[in-house]
């Protein structure tokens, strides 16, 4: 299969795969999936795909789940995108599900990049067409045990917030949400959450400041998260927050 796909070739294998597999024919299904998967695609390619897979299971969202759980048994990155792209379609249809899913297709894939890609796909989709409704979940999902389930909330953090940047208050409530892991120890989640943080002060520099100073003076945040964070601060500002962090983790 050659690596590159136009949109057009990529509509005509999603139809190709909906048909065999609603005629039961998985054999054929698999035949056609299977060099996509294993190829190196562009992203908005295999969107497109995934785009196609979702909107054909609106009418049978349970039976295409099916189809997705052995997509992600194949655990190749083309497989995530596009399931990503087929449950951020069927949001709409039952939310919790795609949700739920999602977590646990990240324990599965256990690799930052199943992480980044259904955090944005799914968990981010979420936050933009049902903000109140997810954001419970995404509180959950941030005590979770497994690693990716918790970074995959600053995903989606990050990933509303590219988005919809002059949304103050709502931005306020992800801060709020981002706290639940301000003390995390675990690499992974306090680099993914520095990043996010960072996202918000590109945008919105002087709402982050001000979190910034109240988190300081009430949590110990580690000094690669504060850095990440503060990196589209004012210098005077990351060192006025840099002794604020001092001070806080003095013995």
């Amino acid at each position: 299969m050659k690596q590159t796909l136009s949109a057009k070739e990529a509509m005509k294998v999603a139809i190709k795969c909906i048909n065999h597999f609603e005629a039961g024919n998985m054999e054929e299904l698999w035949q056609t999936l299977y060099p996509i998967l294993t190829s190196k695609i562009p992203f908005p390619q295999l969107d497109r795909i995934g785009l196609a897979f979702g909107e054909a299971a609106k009418s049978v969202p349970l039976k295409y789940i099916e189809l997705f759980d052995e997509i992600q048994k194949g655990n190749k990155m083309g497989g995530y995108v596009i399931i990503g792209k087929a449950l951020s379609v069927l949001l709409d249809i039952d939310l919790r599900l795609c949700l739920l899913k999602t977590r646990e297709y990240l324990i599965k894939g256990d690799r930052w990049y199943v992480c980044d890609i259904l955090g944005e796909r799914v968990y981010g989709q979420a936050l933009l067409k049902n903000f109140e409704e997810t954001l419970p979940h995404l509180e959950r999902f941030s005590r979770d045990q497994n690693r990716w389930v918790k970074r995959s909330v600053g995903v989606a953090v990050h990933s509303f917030v590219k988005r919809t940047h002059k949304d103050k208050e709502r931005i306020k409530r992800l801060l709020e949400l981002l706290s639940l892991q301000i003390e995390e120890k675990d690499t992974s989640t306090i680099k993914g959450i520095g990043w996010r943080l960072k996202t918000i002060g590109k945008h919105q520099p002087q709402l982050l400041e001000k979190y910034l100073r109240t988190t300081l003076e009430s949590k110990k945040m580690s000094k690669l998260m504060l850095r990440k964070a503060a990196t589209y601060l004012k210098p005077e500002v990351k060192e006025e927050l840099s002794k604020l962090r001092n001070k806080r983790t003095e013995p």
